[in-house]
């Protein structure tokens, strides 16, 4: 007895398509149909309306996204929080470039970080600035000596083209002095409260057996915060409520290069000293009965310690406060 294989059965008495052939066909024909699966309730309609189609992860590769076909909006509509985007690898000291990180933003060039705006504190632009105009948040006072006719001067003082030197006799304890006297009616007297800041450029010709001291406040009297030069070194200085003076050596500094001296009060919370832009010093003010700033908002002043004429230079003089 012969054994038929069903597969090539004829499908039926008078059609002489075999069963394998009309399922060939068949499939072909399915293959061939855009609307195969895609009616309500059939598997690509759920599969296309699915919130989430799920791949293996680490499936999709960025070869299968023609360029420029992703754009922001589908990122995602959210905040994008602590990531770290660049302009190439690295940036940093050793590549050009800019960043932007949780810490802030960068910009740097030759090796040198041209912008620098931490998420706190202050920023920092190194180069060509192009404004329209610029709008103070405080009482700003800048000089560079073009004229002494706001200043109350004491001895000897010469003023030449952006720049002001203050000299004494040959005399001991000879002393000369250039003050900003201002008027509280006017809002322009130094109150501790407005939190001031004070910035100059100077130097000492020779800073042996002198005393020399710029900042706000009198300095030299019983109040005032600022810095004093003299014997080769650098102070800290500032005064208590009940005129104590507080005198802190800052290293490595030599009065007779030209330095950048600045002092920041925030009131009742810290004093801050810096050379150069550097931070060199920090008092907690909360700690410490720092006096109040009288009579005057900007000193230089200096004093011989001996029979011997004395010098100092100063200028891009800077002075602000809260209004």
């Amino acid at each position: 007895m012969s054994t038929e294989t069903w597969g090539a059965l004829n499908k039926a008495l008078d059609d002489n398509e075999t069963i394998e052939e009309a399922i060939a066909r068949l499939i072909v024909a399915h293959l061939a149909d855009a609307d195969a699966h895609i009616e309500s309730g059939e598997s690509l309609y759920d599969h296309k309306q699915s919130a989430v189609i799920d791949h293996l992860a680490d499936s999709v590769v960025t070869d299968k996204l023609k360029d420029s076909a992703v754009t922001s909006p589908k990122i995602t509509t959210d905040q994008i929080v602590g990531k770290d985007i660049r302009t190439a690898t690295d940036v940093g000291s050793g590549v050009d470039g800019v960043k932007m990180t949780s810490d802030g933003i960068e910009m740097w060039q030759s090796a040198e970080k041209k912008v620098d705006i931490p998420k706190s504190g202050n920023a920092v632009f190194k180069g060509n600035l192009f404004v329209n105009s610029l709008e103070y948040l405080k009482l700003t006072l800048q000089s560079n000596f073009g004229s002494m006719d706001a200043f109350d001067v004491t001895g000897f003082i010469d003023n030449y083209l952006g720049i002001m030197q203050m000299f004494t006799t040959s005399v001991l304890n000879n002393y000369s002095e250039a003050r900003v006297y201002t008027d509280d009616e006017i809002n322009l007297a130094p109150d501790i409260t407005k939190n001031p800041i004070f910035d100059c450029t100077c130097f000492l010709p020779s800073s042996s057996s002198v005393d020399a001291r710029v900042g706000t406040g009198t300095m030299t009297l019983d109040n005032g915060v600022g810095f004093q030069l003299t014997g080769s070194k650098v102070y800290t200085v500032w005064f208590e409520d009940d005129n104590t003076e507080h005198l802190t050596e800052i290293a490595t500094i030599d009065p007779t290069d030209v330095h950048r001296y600045r002092v920041e009060i925030d009131d009742d919370v810290t004093i801050k000293w810096y050379v150069d832009g550097v931070l060199k010093q920090t008092l907690d003010a909360s700690a410490n009965a720092v006096g109040d700033l009288v009579d005057n908002s900007i000193v230089f002043y200096i004093k011989t310690l001996t029979a011997a004429s004395k010098a100092l230079y100063a200028y891009n003089v800077l002075y602000q406060q809260d209004f």
